[in-house]
């Protein structure tokens, strides 16, 4: 009697909705933060200050750590479900995480930035003041004042 064995192929392993959500938000913000990028730049090169484009990319950077921190936090949840076995929610983990440093790495550098320049005097104004004064202090030129 030859009993014909049912053989049960393993059950794929499912990726959690979790882990998906938050690999595609940080995909959408990868993107994002790239257009973000040439909008700023292209602000940069024209020396534009139109208050719209500065309000869009204002927007779009407070928006984007928004995005992020809801990744983050989706790839945390999937990671703690999948008892720490989810690949995806990793890279997702791992992609939001790096987004949210490197802006925060660029807020400090334009903080330091702005900081040391609010501290230096202004080259033109104080530069064309302390030669006109030290004209005006040597000898014989101090007397041809108009």
């Amino acid at each position: 009697m030859n009993h014909p064995t049912e053989i049960t192929p393993a059950p794929a392993r499912q990726s959690s909705g979790l882990a998906k959500a938050s690999l595609i938000i940080g995909c959408v913000g990868t993107v994002a933060y790239l257009l973000v990028l040439v909008l700023t730049l292209g602000a940069a090169a024209t020396h534009s200050q139109a208050p719209v484009l500065l309000l869009i990319i204002g927007f779009s950077v407070i928006g984007g750590v928004a995005l992020n921190l809801v990744g983050l936090v989706l790839g945390l949840v999937a990671l703690i479900q999948s008892s720490g076995h989810s690949t995806m929610a990793i890279v997702a983990i791992v992609i939001n995480g790096v987004e949210l440093a490197t802006l925060l790495l660029l807020l400090v550098i334009g903080l330091v930035m702005k900081r040391s320049h609010a501290t230096q005097p202004e080259a033109e104004e104080s530069g064309s003041r302390i030669r006109l004064h030290a004209e005006w202090a040597r000898p014989g030129v101090a007397g041809k004042r108009s």
